[in-house]
């Protein structure tokens, strides 16, 4: 595992080691990703990248990295290879990335003995931090790090985490809009929609489209104008 050393006046010395990090996920752009925000931190060191659950299973045995971070979506697809994974007496520990808010997956997914579930949409230092912390053995959780401490009670936090996509979307949402005709509208693909609304409904934690509207029309991103005519819908689509 990783450690760190005090120095005699207390501070914290270089690392013993880094501590060692696989990569797994179908999509070669989102390991490219990965691998700049885990070599961008010098306590880790990037061991290996796979697309597939098998070649996850070699690579796990092979190197026993102290981490290994998994798109779940992939993982999802052979339940019993990650459950076998997450079971067995390798010294692994699991950090599944998700762009689901479904909470109920997420429990699923830590009960399976995941040592984290993090948002596709967390920043870099938060990608960052959920290593460190999986690395040091610490308790399962939800969330990439604790955040500042006015994060989790000041919306203004929140509404300017938002980019400003996101912000146009948002009118589009509390209008009615399914994403299909969001996608018309804002002339990009329906799958864009889907990531954008999946990225709004982490940054202001917000579980569906109706928390949504509640949370604009409340914090003024939306006036009280622009209501919509039409009963919202819960799902994504």
């Amino acid at each position: 595992m990783y450690s760190a050393r005090s120095n005699a006046n207390g501070s914290v010395a270089s690392p013993a080691r880094r501590a060692s990090v696989i990569v797994a996920d179908p999509y070669p752009i989102m390991l490219l990703g990965i691998r700049k925000i885990v070599e961008d931190d010098p306590r880790f060191q990037l061991v290996a990248e796979v697309l597939t659950m098998p070649s996850l299973r070699e690579k796990v045995t092979a190197e026993i990295p102290d981490v290994a971070l998994v798109d779940w979506s992939m993982a999802s697809q052979d339940l019993a290879a990650t459950a076998g994974l997450l079971r067995s007496d390798q010294a692994t520990s699991m950090v599944f990335l998700t762009v689901s808010e479904d909470a109920h997956q997420r429990r699923e997914i830590l009960r399976l003995g995941a040592r984290c579930v993090l948002s596709k949409c967390a920043s870099p230092s938060e990608l960052q931090t959920a290593i460190w912390r999986a690395c040091h053995g610490r308790m399962p959780f939800e969330t990439s790090a604790v955040d500042p401490p006015a994060a989790s009670t000041d919306p203004e936090y929140h509404i300017r985490q938002l980019t400003r996509r996101e912000r146009q979307l948002i009118p589009l949402v509390c209008g009615g809009l399914r994403n299909k005709e969001i996608a018309h509208q804002l002339g990009i693909a329906e799958s864009t929609v889907w990531h954008h609304l999946t990225s709004v409904f982490t940054k202001l934690r917000v579980e569906d489209r109706l928390g949504l509207a509640a949370f604009a029309y409340r914090h003024g991103l939306v006036l009280p104008a622009a209501q919509p005519s039409i009963a919202l819908g819960l799902s994504a689509d």
